[in-house]
């Protein structure tokens, strides 16, 4: 007589691979199953969501790709721009289904320009992690542009320029728009908006800022202005360590005082929607300080945009 134990087939082994070629509403990611334990892989593939740990049980969207082990590879169609999405890699046997670790990843955001940005979630909140560069409106019409020194500081309608009139700056630092033009409604793609001051002090706080600190004016903070440079670009040593992802960059500002061009490679500064009458509040990091400036502007200055998620 011949005795011999079955093994019991328990849940095969999976992994989510990387995300790749990321778009606005597209991405690419892959799987692959390890081990079977025992029991024929008879489906394995693809789920995503904007919820944490999607599954193929709680209405998240799914790929099946197939039977079997080996990687495979799934095309994600008709995402939502500017949006964080988690995906995992799941194989079935007769044991039940097993998933890998999920993955996260943003869809880029596109604006009236086409222009594409990434995007980083910082705290609870999705900020764009480029400056805006558009030169239209959210939904048409063409922002005003092409003011002399003269005309710029005589402005109290909305308008944008690139740093030294120069659209080769685009790329680098983005466009500069006075807050007439910053303010509206639809200066930031659908879904998104200029943010509060108080938005930008959570900002802060996710980044170790005490609430004292981030009510305060002026310099505040210790390393919060570092962790949100950019790690190249600004000026005498001054480069931050993007620890952050918001990857600010020195783009200067058109002053409101004759309309010179001044400080690119040295500061950046940032509106915010909060008026703070005549002015309206901005931040501003400077190639010389590790903390964030919190002060108020006056509204015919060209500076940078940041836009949030709604």
């Amino acid at each position: 007589q011949v005795e011999f134990t079955t093994l019991a087939v328990t849940e095969p082994d999976v992994s989510t691979g990387a995300v790749s070629s990321i778009t606005d509403v597209a991405a690419k990611v892959g799987g692959n199953v390890t081990a079977t334990n025992g029991g024929a892989i008879t489906e394995r593939g693809i789920c995503w969501g904007t919820s944490e740990n999607p599954t193929v049980d709680d209405g998240s969207a799914e790929a099946e790709l197939g039977d079997g082990t080996g990687t495979f590879t799934a095309d994600l169609t008709d995402l939502t721009m500017g949006t964080t999405y988690y995906v995992r890699a799941y194989a079935e046997n007769s044991a039940g289904i097993s998933y890998g670790d999920a993955v996260i990843f943003n869809t880029l955001l596109r604006d009236a320009d086409d222009n594409l940005y990434e995007v980083v979630k910082i705290g609870s909140a999705l900020w764009m992690a480029e400056n805006l560069a558009t030169t239209k409106y959210n939904g048409g019409g063409d922002i005003p542009t092409g003011h002399d020194n003269a005309a710029w500081a005589a402005l109290s309608t909305d308008a944008y320029c690139w740093y030294g009139g120069s659209i080769d700056n685009k790329e680098l630092y983005g466009a500069l728009y006075n807050w007439y033009a910053a303010s509206n409604a639809n200066i930031c793609p659908t879904g998104w908006h200029l943010p509060t001051d108080a938005e930008f002090k959570n900002l802060e706080m996710a980044l170790g800022m005490t609430p004292e600190q981030a009510d305060g004016s002026s310099w505040r903070g210790t390393d919060q202005g570092t962790r949100m440079k950019s790690e190249s670009g600004w000026a005498s040593d001054g480069n931050g360590t993007n620890s952050s992802g918001f990857n600010a960059v020195p783009a200067g500002y058109r002053n409101y005082d004759g309309g010179p061009f001044e400080n690119a490679g040295k500061v950046a500064y940032f509106w915010t929607s909060t008026e703070d009458s005549p002015r309206a509040m901005i931040r501003q990091l400077a190639n010389t300080q590790n903390g964030v400036q919190r002060q108020n502007a006056d509204k015919r200055a060209g500076k940078s945009i940041r836009c949030v998620k709604n």
